[in-house]
């Protein structure tokens, strides 16, 4: 299984099991992969999904630190949640 079948896998359980965080972290995984599909023009190996995934998991990060900083502590929050979701990706 390829990780973007993976992914849409557990968008499917997510949604069923009404994990709305859950959810939303794997519809932008699969839109950042669908994305990269289009920009490339054939569909996405796992050695490119492994980029797009280690981009967003480091986009979360800043994101994150930059809300921390701004004493945003809840939205840091959110960022953390979507990089442990994107963490069950990576190796």
């Amino acid at each position: 299984m390829t990780i973007s079948e993976s992914v849409q896998k557990q968008l499917t359980e997510a949604m069923k099991a009404r994990d709305v965080p859950r959810v939303s972290a794997l519809r932008m995984v699969r839109a950042a992969l669908i994305e990269e599909t289009k920009r490339h023009g054939v569909e996405v190996d796992d050695d490119t999904a492994m980029i797009v995934l280690r981009r967003l998991r480091k986009q979360r990060d800043e994101a994150a630190e930059a809300y921390t900083g701004a004493g945003r502590e809840d939205l840091a929050e959110l960022e953390r949640a979507e990089a442990a979701v994107i963490d069950t990706f990576l190796p």
